[in-house]
């Protein structure tokens, strides 16, 4: 989830300067491990929904948005990662 959020607001802080310059980005550690530890939410998807909340001032348009990202993880088959060349033979399946 941090690495999620930093990695765009990083990137605005940059471009646009405050008030991503100051952003309180420690407050998106909680994330870690689905939720702090516990395992129930992808830090990912946590973390690219608080961004849609900061960015997306049309709640409407939010929320689909927000609705489409869920989906899409609900049904992409993952690792979609392929290694061009590994070190061991071991295939993750997909869930």
């Amino acid at each position: 989830m941090y690495a999620t959020v930093k990695s765009v607001v990083s990137q605005l802080a940059e471009k646009v300067g405050e008030p991503y310059t100051s952003f309180p980005l420690h407050m998106f550690k909680y994330g870690h491990g689905g939720v702090g530890g516990y395992g129930s939410v992808c830090g990912t998807l946590n973390g690219t929904a608080a961004l849609l909340g900061l960015l997306i001032t049309d709640k409407n348009v939010r929320d689909k948005m927000i609705a489409d990202i869920f989906r899409w993880y609900e049904q992409e088959p993952m690792p979609v990662f392929s290694p061009i060349s590994p070190d061991n033979d071991y295939i993750p399946i997909k869930s």
